[in-house]
């Protein structure tokens, strides 16, 4: 509870305090060809006492609160890419449409435990939904966890691309992703004309991780196609769970 005479003390005490320090290291400087050396010890004081208090206020700041992305309803019909400086992200009923490309920047999310959620969304028309990862190592301050439900996908591909945190658990449950033609995958290097699959993992290293299908249809229309997922794999082996 904030009290204000206790505030009131308390400055009138850090107020005292720092005007008897700057007293006697200002205020006590003679006039004289020593005071320059004097006033240019009392302004390194004053400097370390500011550094000081920073300090000390970053200690008593509190934890920072999740940033959470919530976009509900509406059609997405351009390429967007999202989660900057947020960690989770939530897409509830969005249509996305037009052949569009959604991109999930996981690099580009605050550290710690990251959330990038689907529900009940629908992907046609050619669109492209993308998790990317770090090109290089993962950074080892994130963990991510993946949950697409209920997608309704009439020409989609539900795409992982590079390497993902540790500790990365996705899970594709109770959905239907179709690839009925081609699908250019601009984003993938080497994969820009490639047959279509519904779901795409390239250049991934899932460490420690683990991927789960369930209750899912996930097929390829396309002749030559591939129904199920489409591997190109770099890097440990990663367990997953039945199609």
């Amino acid at each position: 509870m904030f009290d204000g005479a206790s505030a009131t003390h308390h400055d009138s005490s850090v107020g005292t305090c720092l005007g008897w320090w700057m007293w006697s290291a200002a205020g006590a400087c003679p006039r004289s060809r020593h005071g320059v050396r004097c006033r240019a010890i009392a302004a390194v004081r004053v400097a370390l006492f500011v550094a000081l208090a920073l300090v000390v206020a970053a200690a008593w700041m509190p934890a920072v609160h999740a940033v959470v992305l919530r976009l509900r309803g509406g059609t997405v019909d351009r390429a967007i890419t999202v989660g900057r400086a947020v960690d989770t992200v939530l897409m509830d009923g969005v249509y996305i449409t037009n052949g569009v490309v959604v991109v999930f920047d996981v690099p580009a999310m605050l550290p710690g435990a990251l959330r990038i959620e689907l529900r009940d969304c629908v992907c046609r028309g050619g669109s492209q939904i993308y998790v990317r990862g770090y090109s290089g190592e993962p950074a080892s301050d994130r963990s991510l966890e993946v949950s697409v439900s209920w997608l309704t996908g009439s020409y989609c591909s539900l795409v992982f691309v590079h390497n993902l945190p540790a500790h990365t658990n996705v899970t594709v449950r109770d959905s239907t992703i179709v690839t009925p033609g081609p699908m250019h995958y601009f984003q993938l290097s080497g994969l820009t004309d490639a047959v279509a699959s519904p779901l795409v993992l390239h250049a991934t290293s899932l460490l420690h991780s683990q991927l789960r299908v369930n209750n899912t249809v996930l097929r390829s229309l396309q002749v030559g196609g591939s129904d199920g997922v489409r591997w190109r794999r770099r890097g440990p082996a990663v367990e997953r769970g039945s199609v």
